[in-house]
């Protein structure tokens, strides 16, 4: 939290003019690495990405799916992977700086053809809200948090960023439609009509 408040306090000195996107890609690379830090530890998609096995099937691990049979992806066993992500359940926005494989690894949004249509609209709003809110206000977890416990001191053994807390939450699993011709249209008009 020093750091990044210090990088978009010393980047952005002048409160009466706000911070837009471009500027927050450009000049705050730590913050898009936090964001997406945040987003591999408590990721706000489904918990599983569901898909379905193609025609003809698919062989995964060594054991044949039919066509038709439903295949999910826990992102939190993903994010959680010590074969994909160091040291998983610490909060280290530094994995994301670069272009090491771990930045390639986030799954927050999905991939592919079935990637949130909203992510770049979620990216340019986490950034531009959280470079204003971060310049003008300080930010802290009160003494009696549950979190509090998990920021160790610098100089611990533990690691310095601490380690996330199992944080409890609902999760709803949306599957994709079994009739898409028949429930996925969308009739499009004119507010004037």
């Amino acid at each position: 939290m020093e750091r990044l408040t210090t990088d978009i306090r010393r980047e952005f000195p002048d409160r009466a003019v706000p911070i837009d996107y471009d500027a927050c890609r450009q000049r705050l690379p730590y913050l898009a690495a936090v964001i997406s830090e945040s987003l591999r530890v408590l990721s706000p998609a489904p918990s599983i990405l569901p898909r379905v096995a193609p025609t003809g099937g698919v062989r995964m691990a060594g054991y044949y799916l039919p066509a038709g049979t439903w295949l999910c992806c826990p992102l939190g066993a993903v994010h959680k992977n010590p074969a994909t992500f160091r040291a998983p359940l610490a909060f280290d926005p530094e994995r994301f700086m670069g272009d090491g494989d771990e930045k390639h690894s986030l799954l927050a949004f999905s991939t592919g053809v079935r990637a949130c249509l909203g992510r770049n609209l979620a990216l340019l709003e986490m950034n531009v809200v959280l470079a204003n809110l971060l310049r003008g206000y300080d930010l802290r977890l009160p003494e009696n948090a549950v979190a509090a416990d998990c920021v160790a001191p610098q100089g611990s053994e533990k690691s310095a960023a601490g380690v996330v807390p199992d944080i409890p939450r609902w999760t709803m699993l949306t599957l994709n439609p079994i009739y898409p011709d028949r429930d996925c249209l969308v009739v499009v008009s004119s507010a004037s009509e």
